[in-house]
């Protein structure tokens, strides 16, 4: 029997950086959504991730720079979702319902999510204060597209700001209410998709 002369291919410093980075963000999410904010400490996260607690100064200069960059990029992870699941020219309360549904199938793979949306409110406010920016920014955007284009009822100025505030409180309770609904691929029942599309059809629908 021949022996493979191939070695093994050797990752490159860079490769192993970005390596023990993401088992530190990975190990980060876990530890927070198992002993919270104020319980995940360095030990424990660098515990998870396997490597040795120096080694995480050398990729954080402080345990809360690490868990403000888990808020921060668990957000862009949603909404990068989200975006790749709405298809090109869907009109508002399409998105909407797809976007909603969606929504459920990430917190059933990161169901850590909401409790660490809640908790950052608390130890990491200048982090959650960006995150609910970043979130409310993105609805701002598309409302003032839906109202042009006659998608909804026209809505501006404060208005807009106060809508989106309600959506995104609506998602927040219904994702913390209703999660345990779900089945193990994060499908909703339709009822629940059914319920919020007619609390937003009937704020927003042109119609009405």
């Amino acid at each position: 029997m021949k022996r493979s002369n191939l070695k093994p291919m050797k990752l490159s410093r860079n490769e192993k950086s970005e390596i023990i980075r993401e088992r530190l963000y990975r190990a980060a999410i876990y530890v927070i959504g198992r002993y919270g904010f104020e319980k995940a400490s360095v030990a424990r996260i660098a515990a998870r991730a396997k490597v040795a607690t120096g080694t995480f100064y050398n990729y954080h200069p402080t345990r809360e720079a690490l868990l403000a960059e888990v808020v921060l990029t668990l957000g862009q992870e949603l909404r990068r979702s989200i975006a790749k699941v709405i298809p090109a020219g869907a009109k508002f309360f399409e998105r909407e319902e797809i976007s909603f549904q969606q929504y459920f199938r990430f917190l059933k793979k990161n169901p850590y999510y909401i409790n660490l949306l809640n908790e950052s409110e608390i130890f990491l406010p200048e982090a959650h204060q960006q995150l609910v920016k970043n979130i409310l920014d993105g609805y701002r955007r598309v409302l003032h597209q839906a109202s042009d284009a006659g998608e909804i009822r026209s809505i501006n100025g404060q208005e807009i700001d106060g809508v989106a505030l309600m959506l995104m409180a609506a998602r927040h309770y219904y994702g913390q209410y209703f999660l345990n609904l779900c089945n193990e691929d994060g499908e909703i029942p339709e009822e629940i998709t059914k319920m919020y599309l007619r609390f937003i059809h009937g704020g927003l629908d042109s119609r009405n």
